[in-house]
Parts: C-alpha cells; structure tokens; sequence
C-alpha cells in the first residue's frame, strides 16, 4: 500500500473543487479517516483517478451526484448519510474526522444554518495559535482544517491545524507544488497579528 503522499500527484486536482487541497491534506497529516470531495464536472471525468489513487492507498469509494467520498473503511455507509433525509450532522462529522465537539456544535446549527455560520465563524477573533483554525479560505483551497470549529479557541481543531501544519512543514521543496496553497496560507496566518487570548474567549 502506498502512502498518500507518494502518489499524490495522480490525483485529478483540475477536476476537483480547491476545497479538496484541505481535505486532503488531512488524510496525509493522517488526521481524517475519509474524505468527501467536491467535484467541478461529472462523475465520469474525475472518479476514474480518484479510484486509482485511492486503492493505491488501501481506500475505499463511493460517490453521488456531488461529491466522491474515500474512507479507510466503507465509503458507501457515509454517502448514504450523506444523503439522509433525517437529522445526520453529527454521524455525518464523526465519520469524516470532526472533533466530536464540533460535530455536536453543527448538530445544534443544523444542515440548513451550516452556510450562515460559516460566515459567522470566518468573522471571529482566533486568539494566539487558533489563527491556524481559521476556516474562511476552505472553499478556495487556504486552510488547515475541512470543518467549521465549535469556538474560536477549540483546542481539538487547533490540535488537526497543527498536523497539518506540521506535514507542510516537514515537505521538501520540491514537494511543495501540489501544495503551494497550503504553504501560502501558512506564511499568511503565521504573519498575521495574533490576537490575545482573552478569559472571555468562547472555548468548546
């Protein structure tokens, strides 16, 4: 079995959404046990390598009309609720390798409220190091983390940013390419004024 960062390369990043870039960087910092990739054409275009790329890794696959879905075990199980008509936020984020009091914060927003939180979340004021949690720039590509943090001080988010960090650290340069978002978006939230944590801080 390769390691996902061995064959990186062969998957299909023009076809894939720049939200993909973050959620796999995850699975290589081995902080997501799966993966739900969005996709900007259809099935045919770009399932066919994420296929290859994800039995090279001992992964499986199963995808529906938006997103492809690679877990280490039973993909197919997290399409299905995935596409539930019932209440699934937590089951949905537990699977994906959410920090379970993220999962259960998006549990009390809701499915339907997830976009305006979202806007709400890439307002707040990280304190100190919970910058790297800063989730605003996932759907361009630029974050540490695939979810949307319980507080601005979560320590559970802070602990995948920091893996995440940490891979892109540890890449040699020539290994950076497929990456180069990542880096950027380091050097961007390491420049950035901290902002102190203060005692009022909402924490999870």
């Amino acid at each position: 079995m390769a390691r996902a960062l061995d064959v990186i390369t062969l998957l299909p990043w023009r076809d894939l959404s720049p939200s993909a870039q973050v959620d796999v960087l995850g699975w290589c910092a081995e902080v997501k046990p799966a993966l739900r990739l969005a996709r900007n054409h259809y099935v045919h275009d770009v399932c066919g390598p994420v296929r290859a790329w994800a039995t090279l890794v001992g992964a499986s696959v199963a995808y529906d009309e938006k997103f492809i879905v690679v877990a280490e075990a039973d993909a197919g199980a997290i399409v299905v609720i995935d596409g539930s008509s019932t209440p699934h936020e937590y089951e949905l984020g537990m699977r994906l390798g959410y920090p379970p009091c993220c999962a259960e914060n998006i549990k009390r927003v809701t499915e339907s409220r997830i976009d305006a939180y979202a806007r709400q979340a890439a307002r707040w004021p990280f304190p100190s190091t919970h910058k790297l949690c800063d989730p605003s720039g996932y759907l361009t590509g630029r974050a540490l983390i695939s979810h949307l943090p319980c507080a601005p001080a979560c320590d559970a988010s802070l602990e995948l940013a920091l893996a995440a960090a940490a891979l892109i650290d540890s890449l040699p340069l020539d290994r950076r390419l497929p990456f180069s978002t990542w880096a950027a978006t380091l050097r961007r939230l390491r420049a950035d004024p901290m902002t102190p944590r203060r005692r009022d801080t909402p924490r999870c």
